[in-house]
């Protein structure tokens, strides 16, 4: 695997996470109301 492959795969590893992270807060906010 070359580094730009690797770049592209750490990339999606943070995204994934992040969007985890933001349903996370979306359904605590659901959760308030």
């Amino acid at each position: 695997m070359n580094k730009q492959q690797q770049a592209v795969l750490n990339m999606a590893g943070f995204i994934k996470s992040q969007s985890l992270t933001l349903l996370e807060k979306l359904d605590a906010l659901d959760a308030d109301e």
